[in-house]
């Protein structure tokens, strides 16, 4: 296990927030021009509910890291990178996109729900599944890539 697995998922889990994800819809949902978007995406930040919401977040990071030392114990170390990034894709795509569909109403004349906030709390428990797909399609992708590269191997 490498010091960037930690580094990216810190970094996953500071940057990709509910605010961010406001700003990608206000965006390309919203077509807001960049600096409307980023002032309408961060008008009401404020650290409580960006510390609240980190809490929730560090769940699926969490999860990947301990899956990588769980890894980086038994003799699969060669596991880990398809591991790492297969989950990491998994749950970057998940949160940006959930969190994106939140914020889909304010920037489509639907009604937004008042409880909508409290989806923030269940997407990242949801992207847990999304980085159990993602790392079972790269272990799935690297375990073929090894085996074609034994068969041509044995061939040549």
């Amino acid at each position: 296990m490498k010091p960037r697995h930690f580094a990216l998922c810190l970094i996953g889990l500071l940057l990709i927030d509910h605010y961010f994800a406001q700003f990608l819809a206000a965006l390309f949902i919203g077509h807001y021009s960049f600096p409307d978007a980023l002032q309408d995406a961060y008008r009401f930040f404020s650290v409580q509910g960006y510390l609240f919401f980190t809490g929730f977040r560090l769940i699926p990071y969490s999860v990947l890291i301990s899956a990588l030392i769980i890894l980086n114990k038994s003799n699969r170390k060669n596991w880990i990178e398809p591991t790492f990034w297969g989950g990491f894709a998994g749950i970057l795509a998940f949160m940006i996109w959930a969190m994106s569909e939140v914020f889909r109403p304010l920037y489509t004349n639907v009604h937004m729900s008042s409880t909508s906030a409290v989806a923030f709390i269940f997407i990242p428990l949801y992207s847990l599944a999304a980085a159990a797909a993602g790392m079972l399609i790269a272990n799935g992708l690297y375990g073929a890539a090894k085996q074609l590269r034994k068969v041509y191997r044995d061939l040549g």
